[in-house]
């Protein structure tokens, strides 16, 4: 989703200098596999997740972390200190069998 358009340098390079990113990832859990619309836009587990235990993991998550072991094999990187500034999980049932967890 773009949330904002603006005219930059043109040797601005999204990748390497932009200051701010934000990801959205979505979870299905539940025996339902998921439909033709949903498989490559979200992750499935077939088993139950503990969505208590999820929103408390996310206030651990927020603050300024090395993520070093994060990185590929031979990664030129030298700085993985990054800040997550701000994490949240909505959750909501979609079916009988099926939940639905988003992270942004």
């Amino acid at each position: 989703m773009v949330t904002d358009v603006r005219c930059v340098a043109p040797d601005f390079h999204a990748r390497y200098k932009a200051l701010e990113r934000t990801y959205h990832y979505r979870l299905l859990s539940g025996p339902e596999r998921p439909s033709i619309f949903e498989k490559n836009s979200a992750w499935h587990i077939p088993e139950d997740l503990n969505i208590q235990a999820m929103k408390k993991a996310c206030n651990i998550l927020v603050g300024h972390h090395d993520f070093s072991s994060f990185r590929a094999f031979g990664c030129q990187v030298v700085f993985c200190f990054l800040t997550v500034s701000q994490l949240q999980s909505s959750s909501r049932n979609t079916s009988a069998e099926r939940h639905s967890v988003s992270w942004i």
